[in-house]
């Protein structure tokens, strides 16, 4: 149960609740296919997917849920979200690592963008965003992945703020 969104939680086979290391967290963000609330529907590609068949991660990733009539762009879900995970699991706030694909590539950027002092890198996959935003981001380590067979979202979305972080 969550007071923001719902989410998937994979903790590592030796995570302890009781124990006060401070783990790595990856937040991993989904695209508009997996909105809703059935966060099976999360499990379909990324991250839930690799992890429900077996995937080992030393690290503690979380799947958020966006709901159907929103996008990771909207609002101001993340601060409330993000405090939630801290009360919650013991995470490294130097260590807070932020990826998502296709509608959560957009929410990457963005994310990135208003709340740098959060994480460590990002990775956008097939995303985009406004190339204005990557002042904020200049100093954040960001891998950008993208193909060029994308039917959904243009590869020119990646080129161009891949094109603007250089700039920078």
């Amino acid at each position: 149960k969550s007071k923001t969104y719902p989410y998937l939680a994979y903790l590592p086979s030796n995570y302890d609740k009781n124990d006060t290391k401070a783990w790595p967290l990856i937040i991993y963000l989904h695209g508009s296919s997996c909105k809703g609330n059935n966060l099976d529907k999360l499990k379909k590609y990324g991250p839930p997917f690799y992890l429900e068949r077996g995937m080992q991660v030393d690290a503690i990733v979380i799947s958020p849920q966006c709901p159907s009539n929103k996008n990771w762009t909207v609002g101001t879900w993340f601060e409330s979200f993000y405090k939630e995970l801290k009360e919650k699991y013991h995470i490294d706030p130097s260590r807070v690592y932020l990826t998502g694909m296709s509608l959560g590539g957009f929410g990457t950027w963005d994310l990135a963008s208003r709340y740098p002092e959060y994480f460590a890198a990002i990775m956008p996959l097939c995303g985009g965003g406004r190339t204005s935003m990557v002042e904020t981001l200049k100093d954040i380590p960001t891998w950008v992945f993208h193909g060029e067979v994308d039917k959904k979202v243009k590869l020119q979305r990646s080129q161009e703020m891949v094109k603007a972080m250089q700039e920078v």
